[in-house]
């Protein structure tokens, strides 16, 4: 259980935190991506937690004023995009991104998939052990976020709803 924030944050190791506040509730849905925790909270209490590794998830919420979900869905695993929708009846009323922006240039993130890659391909062509493969993907992995983290920042904030960016 943690300590709702009043503004919705982002981190790579704290994890996203999605905060709402609409008629008269506070709604914050709180996602790590490296365990799969997810914890709801209505008005600072919890209501909802889950641990799953998926693309997408729904915490519904019922309320005097109607159910409530909050669905959080990914939209691109390579810049951890993610996106969280708070919605009544099926109706959307909020919606927030969260990303990871880098400055890391184009080349070095191509070059790292392509040794990626190639590493797990050497594995299987050459019969590398597995441990020899693992040892080079968390060397690989370990440069790279390495250089990511100096380099580049979490944002997180509203989007318009279909209905808003049309207006």
């Amino acid at each position: 259980m943690h300590s709702v924030p009043q503004t919705s944050t982002a981190s790579g190791l704290r994890g996203y935190w999605f905060v709402f506040n609409e008629h008269g509730h506070s709604f914050a849905h709180w996602a790590a991506p490296i365990t799969g925790k997810e914890e709801v909270y209505l008005d600072g209490r919890l209501v909802s937690e889950s641990r799953k590794f998926s693309l997408s998830s729904t915490h519904s919420i019922p309320t005097d004023q109607g159910l409530y979900s909050l669905n959080l869905r990914s939209l691109s695993v390579i810049s951890s995009a993610v996106e969280c929708t708070l919605s009544r009846n099926n109706v959307p009323l909020a919606r927030s991104v969260a990303k990871y922006e880098s400055n890391l240039p184009l080349a070095a993130r191509l070059a790292t998939i392509a040794t990626t890659a190639g590493t797990i391909y050497a594995q299987y062509k050459l019969l590398l052990s597995p441990l020899v493969t693992g040892a080079a993907l968390i060397a690989i992995g370990v440069t790279v976020i390495s250089a990511a983290v100096r380099r580049g920042r979490y944002t997180i904030g509203p989007v318009p709803l279909p209905a808003e960016a049309e207006a």
